[in-house]
């Protein structure tokens, strides 16, 4: 929100008088200090300048837009705190950059999984094209609040604490430290409460994103199923450990499901593209395209540096386990984004990708995290140890071998299909998405898993408008790891 400005030294100047005998006194401008320390905005101003992947798109970052210190600070004083002045040196379709008042944290959302949360992933929607909203649980973090709670996918709840959710009141209620949620049930195409209640409390979770990986008998076709819920490095080995178990049980087929995967690293989905392959190392997956800046910089002196290949080893130096499989399933969906898009688009120009589900959500720019410091990279070295904000700029945008990119509206899918309210346990071969996927293995035609009944009920009734990530900074971003 902007406000009116006018700096107390010009109003000091305004309200000076004359003596009675009109002898004018001129007097020094009084000193003031500024109405708040600036540190901060003028951090994100020259980091902004440096490495946004849109700065040519805003104005205020260009070079000689402000002729001193005092316009550009100016410029800050219309801004009530450093956020807005972030928000407003933004280019207007940049849904995704982002920044942070503790680094200590975004570093444990973006790297370790780290959260406060009761581990409950879910769905929330509307009731009959109103207000009134329900949520349904998606999946449930082992170990967490909620599993220990009793919570199963497919729940429904239809209040917090006794009051009913609404569009309006939902994140706040949610986002509360403890509370209780009221199960609700639809019949007859109409939710009701069922009498029934859990208490839930947030706790710091680190998620393990290899949520499940299985071993599925189709056809005599040992089929791999692994349910991959984001791009976390420090879970890499876990990553790769699944892998080596598909490769001990000779899976035929695999299966991967990124339908609730908003994306994360761009190593580790370098990193998972080979352990699908296996025969490429050393070809191109992926190259990061800049501002101009940079793209010259990179260009000329370290062109390596911004393309991502597929590779033998993980970040820790261990062997990736490979399946040199030529053609892979994959399930993904709205709520599938960045590295998970990169993941496909990746290696479409190099085997079969069977893209079940629906278009993506069409995220192909990376960014990084910049720090308060005097390092050319704003990396960690010398931070500014007055405040503890970083940014989380868009840097770049992500085009895979042969230029595709650029792919606003999604990724388009080879076969449609949707999960409806059917929320069978995620590997049931049951499963709608992952069904759909098996009959397609077996070389079944068709689409489009949830029943007529389903899906009439859904759109008719039920509207899903969003999901329990939405309420974190890192919702659908992709990342890079600190380039040289």
């Amino acid at each position: 929100m902007k406000r009116l400005f006018m700096p107390l030294f010009l109003l000091g100047i305004f309200f000076t008088s004359c003596s009675k005998d009109d002898d004018v006194q001129e007097k020094e401008p009084e000193i003031t200090p500024d109405a708040r320390d600036y540190t901060v905005d003028l951090f994100i101003h020259r980091a902004m300048a440096d490495w946004y992947l849109y700065e040519a798109e805003v104005p205020e970052l260009q070079e000689g837009y402000f002729k001193n210190l005092q316009e550009k600070k100016d410029f800050f004083a219309d801004f009530d705190e450093p956020e807005e002045t972030y928000e407003n040196l933004k280019a207007s379709h940049d849904r995704f950059s982002f920044m942070w008042d503790d680094y200590t944290e975004l570093e444990k959302l973006l790297y370790s999984g780290i959260e406060k949360t009761t581990g409950m992933v879910f769905a929330y929607g509307t009731i009959g094209g109103g207000s009134d909203a329900f949520i349904i649980t998606r999946y449930v973090v082992p170990g967490s609040p909620a599993d220990q709670a009793g919570i199963k996918r497919g729940d429904i709840f239809l209040e917090v604490n006794g009051q009913q959710l609404t569009v309006g009141n939902l994140g706040q209620l949610l986002s509360q430290d403890s509370f209780s949620v009221s199960y609700a049930e639809i019949n007859n195409n109409t939710i009701g409460l069922s009498g029934k209640t859990a208490q839930l409390t947030s706790v710091e979770l680190a998620e393990n994103p290899v949520h499940v990986a299985k071993v599925i008998k189709h056809n005599d076709l040992n089929v791999g199923y692994l349910m991959y819920n984001g791009f976390t490095s420090d879970f890499d080995p876990k990553l790769n450990e699944a892998f080596g178990f598909f490769k001990a049980e000779g899976v035929d087929e695999l299966v991967i499901d990124l339908r609730y995967n908003g994306g994360g690293s761009v190593e580790t989905a370098s990193d998972l593209s080979s352990m699908i392959t296996g025969g490429f190392k050393g070809e191109l997956l992926a190259e990061l395209i800049m501002n101009e800046k940079w793209k010259a910089i990179y260009e000329a002196e370290a062109p390596e540096y911004v393309k991502f290949r597929f590779n033998d080893k993980i970040h820790t130096e261990e062997d990736i386990n490979s399946l040199n499989l030529a053609r892979v399933y994959i399930i993904a969906t709205r709520g599938s984004a960045s590295a998970s898009e990169l993941l496909i688009n990746g290696l479409d120009p190099y085997i079969e990708v069977v893209h079940i589900g629906d278009n993506t959500a069409g995220k192909y720019q990376s960014s990084r995290t910049l720090y308060d410091s005097s390092h050319i990279m704003f990396a960690k070295e010398n931070v500014n140890p007055s405040h503890k904000y970083a940014i989380q700029p868009l840097i770049s945008k992500v085009a895979n071998s042969v230029g595709k990119s650029d792919y606003d509206n999604g990724l388009t899918p080879d076969i449609k299909a949707s999960e409806g309210l059917n929320y069978l346990p995620l590997g049931d071969p049951e499963e709608p998405l992952l069904k759909v996927a098996l009959n397609a293995i077996s070389g079944e035609t068709g689409g489009e898993a949830a029943t007529a009944a389903q899906k009439r009920m859904l759109n008719d009734r039920f509207k899903i408008e969003g999901e329990s990530d939405m309420f974190q900074p890192t919702y659908q971003r992709m990342y890079t790891n600190e380039l040289p």
